[in-house]
């Protein structure tokens, strides 16, 4: 038998990048980075892979997202890396893990949630 949420959300995937560009349209980064780490687990962190098979084609682009999936940040996040901290409930373990980590190392990050922990964390 077919777990009929698990196909919807399949079939729906790709608007979810539809409407995540319409969300993201006015968002300015004003610094340029040499690296971009994705901090999230399972569907959070999925689309990096994607991105980065899109972003391949583009020769202008030098850079790709790298997935963390643990519990703490690489080491050698430094000052030129921006911090995606991502977590659609808001309350995964890992992600609000690496969320304190990139405020202890005072380092730039953005983050992407439906609400939860994270949300409360992120002073919005």
């Amino acid at each position: 038998m077919i777990n009929q949420k698990y196909y919807s959300d399949i079939k729906n995937f790709p608007k979810q990048f539809v409407e995540g560009l319409e969300l993201a349209k006015d968002l300015k980064v004003n610094k340029e980075f040499n690296r971009v780490v994705v901090c999230g687990m399972g569907g959070s962190s999925l689309y990096t892979e994607i991105i980065n098979d899109f972003l391949a084609r583009e020769k202008e682009f030098k850079i790709k997202l790298e997935a963390n999936r643990g519990y703490d940040l690489p080491l050698n996040c430094d000052e030129n890396t921006l911090i995606i901290v991502a977590s659609h409930s808001g309350n995964t373990e890992e992600t609000l893990s690496c969320l304190e980590a990139v405020k202890e190392r005072e380092l730039q990050h953005c983050i992407f949630c439906s609400g939860g922990k994270l949300l409360e964390k992120s002073g919005s």
